[in-house]
């Protein structure tokens, strides 16, 4: 019950940072980081054998890393579709939530794969002994996936004359926060 809670918000705390990086030194280096801090965490967390060293390594490590890289495909995205940043948003949201939903299957079936039932909430001793080696699997699948994805990921070159373009229009932080809309979409 701790897993989640404590990945999330190791992701959310990540996020901002992630931003940063990918501005500064593009998407697909912050990509490639993160694809490394997912892995590392998800690899040490199968040879923890406390609870506390466990969430250090997959919980945190592993928010942080999807963290850094979350928003750096979304970010290539927005420059090359300025008019489309809903669509292109939401067709990274759906990919991250097809990964989840993708790697829990096969995570699923390799800690258990001849698919034993739990007799009175406790599962047979060798679906728990092959726990370490699924999270090894998964960390060099999550490691191989990420710098694959990452190679996928381009932003178009700098236009000289879009540094003499004016801002996009939008609104200040200060502005947001006063907003209906705002406080309607945080409070979901």
């Amino acid at each position: 019950s701790f897993v989640t809670p404590v990945t999330l918000v190791a992701q959310c705390l990540a996020m901002p940072f992630g931003a940063k990086l990918a501005a500064k030194y593009g998407a697909r280096a912050t990509m490639i980081l993160g694809a490394a801090i997912v892995s590392t965490g998800v690899f040490c967390a199968s040879y923890m054998t406390t609870l506390t060293s466990f969430l250090a390594f997959y919980a945190v490590l592993f928010g942080v890393g999807i963290g850094l890289s979350y928003t750096s495909p979304m970010m290539a995205g927005w420059k090359w579709l300025p008019n489309k940043k809903g669509l292109v948003s939401g067709a990274i949201l759906m990919g991250f939530g097809a990964g989840g939903f993708l790697f829990n299957i096969i995570g699923t079936n390799l800690v258990n794969p001849l698919k034993h039932n739990p007799v009175d909430g406790t599962f047979p001793q060798e679906v728990y002994d092959s726990f370490p080696r699924m999270l090894r699997t998964l960390a060099t699948m999550y490691l191989v996936g990420g710098l694959a994805g990452s190679m996928l990921v381009t932003e178009p070159k700098k236009d000289a004359n879009a540094a003499k373009a004016p801002p996009p229009p939008g609104v200040s932080v200060e502005e947001a926060l006063k907003s209906p809309q705002f406080w309607l979409i945080w409070s979901m």
